[in-house]
């Protein structure tokens, strides 16, 4: 389980500073400075480079959401915050979590981007707690947090329909929720073409999802080739006659710098075409054995959550690329700390039907543990 963003301390919800993406473009600019002074001997560019590399490793961003004090406190700064700013969140009594969706086309193709907001609300308006970039384990999460933190309404909005709970119903299972609502479940109609293999039994549910083939790792690595084959070319070409392919020596930084860009495509191309998942339900719990992920599992008492995420978005912006994601959503269950995924190779109607398919077993599952 990842280390969560957000870290509760006693009264108070601190935002560690998640570095992961500003070491990363530090890092690469710094790398790509180097090979500017030291193999293309452009000193201006190089030293510019060197330059926001360096801020960019040194950038921090601080929160601090105090329970006692109703307060939110941001700061920002190179090490240490610089500036900081307290908001008060007395009258707040909403948190609401919510999912936006951005497309940018450029010469590569279309990009989408999904985004998590964490909104507080209330009498004088919205106050954001934080904008997370395609984790809605980790929002979802806080917004739970907060929830509890200040004893105040909880709404997700990522659902449909918007699951609403008071503070005092967070702790419920999903099982029991159905029972306290009452709720009617639809009865599961299998599609057909069925891409899973589903064994019964009335203690336990096993469904077997076999290869995704959702990515062609020779086609990424045969892209990758290419493009390192053509930046050499691109190289030797501005040398002119003073290049000699003795040289190519001297490239070590700009060959390190593109093996790294690679190697997280290749993995992922290769994870994603060898993909195989288990899902096994029983009266205990929910486990997943996933080529990707591991074997990961949830006891249904822990169990807060299961939804069909769509993806189709995503997956419309993928098409024609040697790696794609998702064929159609993915099934999330989660818990207050974490959660599990399953079913990026299936259909969306057949994503339906495997949800509908554990939801009943689980409401059942609760049904007889509530009857003794």
């Amino acid at each position: 389980m990842k280390r969560p963003l957000w870290i509760q301390r006693r009264h108070r919800l601190v935002r560690r500073f998640d570095g992961r993406f500003t070491w990363l473009a530090g890092g690469a600019a710094g790398a790509l400075g180097l090979v500017f002074l030291r193999v293309l001997e452009l000193e201006r560019v190089g030293i510019g480079l060197l330059l926001a590399g360096a801020i960019l490793l040194l950038y921090r961003r601080t929160a601090v959401l105090d329970g006692e004090a109703r307060s939110l406190t941001s700061g920002w700064g190179l090490l240490v915050p610089w500036r900081t700013v307290v908001r008060s969140v007395e009258s707040m009594d909403l948190v609401e979590l919510e999912v936006e969706t951005q497309v940018y086309r450029g010469r590569g193709g279309v990009s989408v981007y999904e985004y998590y907001p964490v909104t507080l609300s209330g009498p004088k308006g919205p106050l954001r707690l934080d904008r997370l970039q395609g984790d809605r384990q980790e929002a979802r999460r806080l917004a739970r947090q907060v929830s509890r933190l200040l004893a105040v309404r909880y709404c997700d909005r990522t659902v449909d329909p918007p699951l609403k709970l008071l503070p005092s119903q967070l702790d419920e299972s999903l099982g029991q929720r159905y029972l306290r609502t009452g709720e009617a479940l639809d009865e599961p109609r299998k599609p057909d073409g069925c891409h899973a293999v589903y064994r019964e039994t009335p203690e336990s549910l096993a469904v077997h999802i076999p290869r995704a083939g959702l990515a062609s790792f020779w086609g990424t690595l045969g892209i990758m080739a290419a493009m390192a084959v053509l930046a050499a070319c691109m190289y030797a070409s501005s040398q002119g006659a003073s290049f000699y392919w003795s040289r190519l020596g001297e490239m070590g930084w700009l060959v390190a710098v593109v093996a790294v860009m690679a190697a997280y495509p290749l993995w992922l191309a290769w994870k994603l075409d060898h993909l195989v998942e288990t899902v096994r339900l029983d009266r205990f719990g929910l486990k997943v054995d996933s080529t990707m992920e591991g074997h990961l599992e949830i006891p249904l008492q822990e169990l807060r959550e299961l939804v069909v995420i769509d993806k189709s978005s995503t997956v419309d912006s993928m098409k024609g690329k040697p790696i794609q994601p998702y064929r159609a959503g993915v099934l999330s269950a989660g818990t207050d700390l974490t959660d599990i995924c399953a079913g990026r190779a299936l259909e969306r109607e057949e994503l339906d039907y495997l949800h509908s398919l554990l939801l009943q077993r689980i409401v059942a599952f609760a049904r007889q543990h509530a009857g003794g």
